[in-house]
């Protein structure tokens, strides 16, 4: 096996992959020319020198023999296999030559595509996913020398080399047939522009048939509500993701943060994650995290975060989340990785500690930190994410024993991908969530799904994110029906989560909390006449749940008495039939089918 495997992943059997095309065309010729050369040797008149010469000619498409005498079976296959081989080599000469041309003409008959618009690592582990699950890919690079054109060519996918900032070239990608447009270059300017020449296409090409669903890499959000803006009333649905943020709830999807943590009893050890570097990975790192750790137990998360400029970019972040205190203990410290200081500062956290990741935008330091944290705390979580894929350090050391708690999050191939970029399975249990919460309300059609604000799309989204967590603290977890070995009937559910209901309530109101912190919301001032200001992001209710009884007494009238504990409440009782809609059962820890 461990031959076979080797082959299949040799150099020689790239390069054949890579030219099958020459490799069979060759193969057909040299088929020719051998029952060429034996059928004319087959005559008397013809020696062997002249039937090898007689067999080259088939490919002038001249047979050469004797009137009176018929082809023999020899000749027959070969002069076809010669024309066949004639046929292959010229289509191969025109497509090595005129591919993107063809390409380019063919583009207005794709439909149920995706369109990639730029060939980044990323994008090219999307594409290959979407091959290997038969999706058709049509990709957009404007480099020629990218290394994975053609790796991707012999998957299958369409790539046509041009700039895609050329409106008339946009006309040519059949936009309004398409199943989705991704925008994954790493310059948000240039993302934001081709977004909005689609759109602009988009428009005009549709006529109303279907929205278009579109996805675009952002590193900063701040262009956000510019495309929001722009897409108002309009027949298209964004989608923003970046790959730090990918690689966050990669990471805790993973390794939770709740790891070895008792997340029921009060008196369990508090949760204490430590961040070192904050850059855009580490940022990214401790909102998930902020997001992600609300329990039954009530306990705050508390995080440290170590960085050569920690104040200053701690500054930035409380000032870009000013409530962020409401849901995390949280502290900064200015130290340069491996010093003196460094390394005392991490025995002052050697007790408390529970998780690490690592975010320096360097491999070499995640490394040399991870193996000084190893040689501190044993049996500690220690994540790192080492950007270079074929780093020797990725394949390697992290095997050895030393090495047992400590993990890679994030490769390419693990985040761009379509259950992180496309979100179909999260962004349906988060449609069931929000339909199950408008049916019970008596929603209006402006409340329907599409009719959302981002804001309120993305809050569902973090609402079903946590899932796992609640059944984690149940002691059960969501299984496919069809892999489903001992699913738990309701009444049972039921009967496990009534201990807990009122403290999952209690964690489901502390995490729509910590969302809206996350994005620079706040509570709003006691003479505020409103309960909710989308434009000024401010809400009544993020108060802690001890104070919500006080916020639905200010917001009852006589003809509606509000109980805004009872939406969290709700949500938790419908946990089961959540999951059940949408194909999933529920079993104890530790049930599944190996599939």
């Amino acid at each position: 096996m461990e031959i076979r495997t080797n082959l299949f992943n040799s150099r020689l059997w790239r390069n054949v992959r890579k030219n099958v095309w020459f490799l069979s065309t060759l193969i057909i010729a040299v088929n020719a020319i051998t029952l060429g050369f034996f059928g004319y040797l087959h005559y008397p008149q013809y020696n062997q020198l002249e039937s090898i010469y007689g067999a080259i000619r088939l490919f002038t498409i001249n047979v050469e023999i004797p009137v009176e005498e018929n082809l023999n079976v020899f000749l027959e296959f070969a002069r076809f296999l010669a024309l066949i081989s004639l046929v292959s080599g010229a289509l191969a000469t025109v497509w090595y030559f005129f591919k993107n041309e063809i390409s380019l003409l063919l583009l207005p008959f794709n439909k149920n595509h995706y369109i990639i618009v730029g060939l980044t690592e990323g994008a090219y582990s999307l594409a290959n996913e979407m091959r290997v699950n038969h999706d058709k890919v049509v990709i957009i690079e404007r480099n020629p020398e990218n290394p994975y054109i053609e790796e991707l060519r012999k998957k299958g996918c369409t790539i046509i080399l041009k700039d895609i900032s050329d409106l008339h070239f946009i006309n040519h990608l059949a936009l309004h047939k398409a199943t989705g447009l991704i925008i994954y270059s790493m310059n948000d300017k240039n993302n934001v522009e081709i977004l909005f020449k689609a759109i602009e296409e988009y428009e005009w090409k549709n006529k109303f048939e279907k929205k278009m669903q579109s996805y675009i890499h952002l590193n900063e959000k701040y262009l956000v509500k510019l495309i929001d803006a722009t897409i108002a009333n309009k027949p298209i649905d964004v989608s923003i993701f970046n790959q730090y943020e990918l690689g966050a709830r990669y990471l805790f999807d993973q390794k939770p943060i709740y790891t070895n943590l008792d997340i029921v009893n009060e008196s369990a050890k508090q949760g204490h994650i430590l961040i070192l570097g904050f850059g855009l990975e580490g940022k990214h790192v401790a909102i998930e995290a902020i997001r992600r750790s609300h329990f039954p137990n009530s306990k705050k998360l508390k995080m440290t975060i170590i960085d050569e400029q920690a104040i200053q970019k701690g500054d930035e972040f409380l000032g870009e989340f000013p409530c962020i205190h409401q849901s995390v203990e949280i502290q900064f410290i200015s130290s340069k990785p491996l010093s003196s200081e460094f390394r005392n500062r991490l025995k002052e956290f050697a007790q408390e500690l529970t998780y690490v990741v690592l975010a320096f935008e360097n491999d070499e330091l995640d490394y040399r930190v991870s193996t000084l944290l190893i040689e501190e705390f044993d049996q500690l979580p220690v994540a790192l994410r080492l950007k270079n894929s074929n780093h020797l350090l990725h394949t390697h050391n992290i095997d050895q024993p030393q090495f047992k708690e400590t993990f890679h999050y994030a490769d390419s191939k693990d985040i761009s991908n379509k259950k992180y970029i496309i979100q179909d399975e999260m962004s349906q249990l988060a449609k069931t969530i929000h339909q199950i919460y408008s049916i019970e309300n008596n929603s209006t059609p402006l409340d329907l799904w599409k009719n959302l604000s981002r804001m309120k799309q993305d809050s569902n989204m973090a609402q079903a994110d946590h899932i796992d967590t609640k059944l984690y603290a149940l002691g059960v977890k969501r299984v496919r029906k069809e892999n489903a070995i001992n699913p738990i009937p309701e009444k049972e559910f039921n009967q496990i989560l009534e201990p807990l209901k009122q403290s999952l309530a209690r964690a489901e109101h502390n995490r729509w909390n910590a969302f809206y912190f996350t994005n620079g919301w706040r509570p709003c001032e006691p003479n505020d006449p409103y309960h909710k200001n989308e434009h000024k992001k401010r809400h009544a209710c993020l108060v802690e749940w001890d104070e919500l009884d006080n916020v639905s007494q200010m917001h009852s009238t006589m003809d509606k008495i509000i109980d805004y504990k009872e939406f969290d409440s709700f949500y938790i009782d419908n946990l089961y039939s959540t999951l059940n809609k949408i194909g999933y059962s529920i079993e104890h820890l530790g049930g599944e089918k190996n599939v």
